[in-house]
């Protein structure tokens, strides 16, 4: 899929049908001045005060290689390796394993690999795609197959969230030069497109990305592409656009390259690598919604780093210190694990090999800690979770 590096919003003159509210369009653009030397220290405990510690069961069919993405509930973890079980796994907090997607064939109801997977609102539908057979399916939660739809041939959808009576996808635009949001029914037919994501300066090539929507509080559902500017925040009534503006001798700027004699093609490769080897400044992905503060990782030449956009103020600042004083494991998170599906929560992944080294170098003890070195005779190859929940804002 081609991406877009830089993203703009085309409102259609009705946002949705009557029976939902209508969107009076962008209620504001938001311009962020952006200082990469104006730095600031955080804490956990500025934020956080819960912090649960769930080593995953390690069963047959509970082998992860890799976590690709999580998303928690009231009752269950879920847990995806898109790359190597190419599987779905479903656990409680105690980390037993309760179920698991794995592929089954490749006919009807049937699917090979899990590509990607989405819950429904009220929680008791599971959507997996598979990319390989061009296809999203529905499941109970006991794993009993509900229903599923075929794409068009050669089209796909990166991301899915539920979006009051329906969903809403990222997906190509047919020329495949964009990304569209689309609005989709509780069955997953079209209904319309609600506002269109396009291009402003150059194409994309090989941008593959799997999560574009993370949902914050308050119904705020944010979008954020991987190398945009911009930071959409999605709610039922309008669309706010931030824009980060950094020193623009400091950004990539394309090579004139020419392609269909209109736009320059860049490969995401040669992005990066201009990126490292010239010290350039990138709003990444990954976004935290803290309340005032929103946090998105930030490359620094081939250094990731963390941005908090103060929501309030609406400036921006580079994080020079985002210290663990909860469990202290992680002592200085330099970025967002590349896991988090909600931005109201933060979740870190670890191998059983990350902690021991960890608490081999660690001079602190504390309750977390030493529930750790406890645990560790008992931990197999399964990576254990650290979930950071969010203070309630009285």
């Amino acid at each position: 899929m081609k991406n877009s590096l830089y993203l703009f919003i085309l409102l259609f003159g009705s946002f949705f049908s009557c029976e939902r509210n209508k969107n009076n369009g962008v209620e504001q653009i938001y311009q962020i001045p952006v200082n990469p030397q104006g730095n600031i220290d955080l804490s956990f405990s500025d934020f956080f005060d819960t912090t649960l510690i769930v080593p995953l069961e390690v069963t047959p069919n509970s082998l992860i290689g890799e976590v690709s993405k999580v998303i928690t509930t009231d009752e269950f973890i879920y847990v995806l390796d898109r790359t190597i079980a190419e599987s779905l796994f479903v656990f409680d907090y105690q980390g037993r394993l309760l179920n698991y997607f794995s592929g089954t064939g490749g006919g009807p109801s049937e699917y090979l690999r899990v590509s990607n997977f989405f819950i429904s609102k009220d929680e008791t539908t599971i959507f997996i795609t598979d990319l390989s057979l061009g296809k999203i399916l529905a499941f109970d939660q006991k794993g009993n197959f509900l229903f599923e739809n075929k794409f068009v041939l050669g089209e796909n959808f990166a991301d899915l969230i539920t979006y009051q009576n329906g969903f809403l996808i990222a997906k190509p635009t047919p020329d495949d030069l964009a990304v569209d949001l689309q609005y989709l029914d509780h069955n997953l037919k079209f209904v319309e497109v609600p506002f269109k994501l396009a291009e402003n300066n150059f194409i994309m090539e090989a941008g593959n990305k799997h999560q574009f929507f993370y949902p914050g509080t308050g119904g705020v559902t944010y979008f954020k592409e991987v190398l945009s500017k911009n930071l959409y925040a999605i709610t039922p009534d309008d669309v706010q656009v931030y824009a980060f503006n950094l020193p623009e001798d400091q950004v990539f700027s394309p090579e004139a390259l020419p392609w269909d004699n209109e736009k320059p093609k860049i490969h995401m490769g040669k992005v990066y690598s201009e990126i490292r080897e010239r010290s350039l400044l990138n709003v990444g992905d990954q976004v935290l919604d803290l309340g005032s503060l929103v946090l998105i990782n930030f490359h620094v030449g081939d250094r990731i780093n963390i941005l908090a956009f103060n929501k309030t103020d609406k400036t921006a600042k580079v994080v020079k210190n985002f210290m663990n004083d909860l469990d202290g494991l992680v002592k200085n998170l330099p970025g967002l694990f590349p896991i988090n599906y909600h931005a109201n929560e933060m979740i870190i992944n670890l191998f059983p090999n990350d902690i021991y080294a960890a608490l081999g170098t660690s001079e602190e003890s504390n309750p977390y800690l030493d529930y750790l070195t406890k645990l560790m005779p008992q931990l197999e190859e399964n990576p254990v979770l650290f979930i950071y929940r969010k203070k309630i804002q009285q």
